[in-house]
């Protein structure tokens, strides 16, 4: 499955047997931002990749690789549902303080805001980063904090 968010931005379902998305797990695996902030209670991107083995969703559920300029720079990952959806994402570490996390995050919100009720980032209280690129896209702060992570929200507006 493939979504186009704009004409240098897509998401691909990641995608174990693909070489190319084989490279990107063991570059996801290896960079230390990513095990600390998006891995969590995993292993390795792998067993996070099992996890949603176990969902048949196509839109939600699901592990994607991000495309920008026509190169994998990271992930983006959906879970939840159409009223409740947990964003996460991540670029790769070559590919950082290039603005690309603030044009992805920019992107896949609007895209979907048109399928889904809420989204929410948990993000790490240590990650500066993060916060102000969600604060840039909309998000706001929840009072909701769970183990040192805090969740900024955004909603779809009613019609």
């Amino acid at each position: 499955m493939k979504i186009i968010l704009s004409d240098n931005i897509m998401l691909e379902k990641i995608n174990t047997k693909n070489n190319e998305h084989s490279e990107i797990i063991k570059k996801l695996d290896n960079d230390s931002l990513i095990k600390k902030y998006i891995i969590g209670t995993f292993d390795n991107f792998k067993q996070l990749l099992s996890y949603y083995d176990l969902y048949n969703d196509e839109l939600f559920n699901n592990v994607y690789a991000v495309r920008y300029n026509n190169n994998i720079v990271g992930v983006v990952e959906l879970d939840g549902k159409e009223n409740d959806l947990y964003l996460n994402y991540a670029i790769l570490s070559k590919y950082r303080n290039k603005h690309i996390g603030s044009k992805l995050l920019n992107k896949v919100t609007k895209y979907l805001l048109t399928v889904t009720k809420k989204i929410t980032l948990s993000i790490k209280d240590d990650n500066a980063a993060s916060k102000k690129i969600a604060i840039k896209n909309g998000y706001r702060s929840s009072d909701k904090k769970i183990l040192g992570y805090t969740n900024y929200e955004i909603n779809r507006l009613s019609n």
